[in-house]
């Protein structure tokens, strides 16, 4: 039974597709194609009179340092009670030990 567990085993294990391994591609100057140099920077959007970004962009950006505030608020409320569930976890597991003594005393 063994035998048949760990040859299914090796099977599937096998049966994985292996993930591709992509050379990357050197030009004439000697430098890859895929760095960073040779990849075009994707523009600011502006505002063509003015030359600042634009207020969509603006408003965007605002909205993500929202978002962003909002959830450390939340994780800062979700860190505060996972300590407070571990207090309680410790506080359950000393009586939890008290009643073992009991139970060990009354009967022994």
């Amino acid at each position: 039974m063994r035998i048949v567990v760990l040859g299914l085993i090796a099977l599937s294990l096998s049966a994985q597709p292996q993930p591709k391994i992509i050379e990357p591609k050197n030009n004439d100057k000697g430098t890859d194609e895929n760095s960073a140099k040779s990849k075009p920077l994707k523009p600011t959007v502006t505002n063509e009179n003015t030359g600042r970004p634009s207020q969509d962009a603006t408003d965007k950006t605002a909205e993500k340092v929202d978002s962003d505030s909002r959830i450390a608020n939340y994780t800062e409320i979700l860190a505060i009670i996972g300590a407070l569930q571990f207090i309680a976890l410790i506080v359950q597991a000393y009586f939890l030990y008290k009643a073992f003594q009991e139970t060990t005393t009354a009967t022994g």
